[in-house]
């Protein structure tokens, strides 16, 4: 395997693809690939961490109460417990990147730049495999894994159809009521309760001056929430809160936020994410990165990985909602 490589293209050259440029460049290329990891990015929640065994995000639970009192009043001096935490383990992705001694063979020739661009084309197909991992429904940000499984703690498993039940960070939503998000239903379709349903679960997600940063529907759902749009003029409707003017794909506001699809997304569901509270954390020395090519011992081929370790983390459920039972079809 060795020789016929010398001969074409030298090791060095070969290597030089995996340069942390390109690593980069594959992490880049994903985030803006997978719609909610582009928003996290754009809105400064990607974050690197350097090491640790778990994450340990601080939740607060309770806020103290206050007391009147004049001259003579005995003041209360209990003690607070405002917080907990919510745990999170690492999860850890990894995609290989292989090339056969057959297909370096039909791609060397003549020219020495063949194999290195070869190499580039089955780096890009790792991106689109590591992309499809990390976005999907089994492993990735829309899955229900917990922190037991070893894929990304996902959505469904933070916003489940069920407030009361079940466990995410550590944390039991059966027994915090601060652990618990918030839902509502489309009792028959969008062009009856669709929009009536969406305003409740919006407004119920709100806190102040918070609300959420994002609006997650399937394709079809968003295409009937398109067509409820159509063919209406709003007054006084909020400008968007925040720009995205880079984000290239289809996107529309509610309320000025921007309500976008994923093809990942639970059927029949919609997702209102406050992305103050979610968090991708990421080590930064497994961000996409390219570890060397070796050469098996038992088969004729070069053989690399990119590697991701990190999770998707929440400390704060009550901010967010699911709205369930949408339609895909209009009624």
């Amino acid at each position: 395997m060795a020789d016929y490589v010398s001969n074409t293209v030298n090791w060095d050259t070969i290597r030089s693809i995996t340069h942390p440029k390109v690593s980069k460049k594959i992490a880049d290329n994903i985030t803006q690939k997978i719609p909610l990891l582009y928003f996290l990015n754009k809105m400064g929640n990607k974050e690197y961490e350097s090491g640790g065994t778990n994450y340990v995000l601080p939740v607060m639970k309770s806020l103290p109460t206050g007391q009147s009192y004049n001259g003579n009043t005995v003041l209360d001096t209990v003690e607070a417990d405002p917080t907990t935490v919510a745990t999170y383990e690492r999860k850890l992705l990894t995609v290989p990147v292989v090339a056969t001694g057959t297909k370096m063979l039909q791609n060397s020739g003549n020219n020495p730049e063949a194999i290195v661009n070869y190499l580039a084309h089955i780096v890009e197909n790792a991106e689109e495999g590591m992309k499809d991992t990390m976005a999907g429904t089994v492993d990735g940000i829309m899955s229900a894994n917990s922190e037991s499984d070893t894929g990304i703690t996902g959505l469904r498993n933070m916003l489940t159809d069920s407030t009361t039940t079940g466990t995410t960070g550590g944390l039991s939503r059966a027994t915090y009521s601060f652990w618990r998000h918030n839902s509502d239903s489309v009792a028959t379709g969008w062009n009856t309760d669709g929009m009536q349903s969406m305003r409740s679960l919006f407004f119920a997600c709100v806190r102040g001056d918070e609300s959420p940063s994002i609006i997650i529907m399937t394709q079809a759902s968003y295409i009937n929430f398109d067509r409820f749009l159509t063919g209406t003029v709003s007054y006084n409707t909020p400008s968007p809160k925040v720009a995205f003017n880079d984000y290239g794909a289809e996107m529309l506001y509610f309320r000025g936020v921007p309500v976008i699809f994923d093809y990942y997304m639970t059927a029949q569901r919609a997702l209102m994410l406050n992305l103050k509270y979610l968090k991708l954390l990421v080590h930064r020395d497994r961000d996409m990165v390219i570890r060397d090519w070796i050469t098996p011992t038992n088969q004729d081929s070069i053989v690399a990985r990119i590697y991701w370790a990190g999770n998707l983390v929440c400390n704060n459920l009550a901010r967010q909602g699911i709205l369930q039972g949408l339609p895909d079809t209009w009624a």
